[in-house]
C-alpha cells in the first residue's frame, strides 16, 4: 500500500466513511498498517492473529517507540480495522 498512492486515498476513504475514523487521526492507520504490511512481507504465519501478535511483539521490543506508540499500533492494528484489510493493498 505505501508504494501505491491509490491504495492509499482508497484506504483513507474506507477509514473515514466505512469505519467512522476521525479525520485527524487517519494519518496513523495508514502509518501503523503500512508498518504492518512491510513487517508481514519478510515473514510467514499460519494465522492473522498469530502475525499480529509477532508485530505487536516486535513493536514492543524496539526501543524507538514509546509505549503510547505501541499502544497506538495495538489500537489502530486490531479489532475493526482488520475488517479494513479486505481491499487491495
Amino acid at each position: 500500500m505505501n508504494d501505491n498512492p491509490g491504495h492509499i486515498a482508497e484506504f483513507e476513504k474506507l477509514l473515514t466513511h466505512n469505519l467512522k475514523i476521525p479525520p485527524n487521526k487517519v494519518k496513523f492507520y495508514v502509518y501503523w498498517v503500512n508498518k504492518f504490511l512491510e513487517y508481514r512481507k519478510h515473514r510467514s504465519f499460519s494465522s492473522l492473529d498469530q502475525i499480529m501478535a509477532s508485530y505487536l511483539n516486535a513493536i514492543e521490543q524496539d526501543s524507538h517507540f514509546s509505549d503510547w506508540q505501541v499502544k497506538q499500533a495495538a489500537e489502530t492494528t486490531s479489532g475493526q480495522s482488520k475488517n479494513s484489510w479486505a481491499i487491495k493493498v
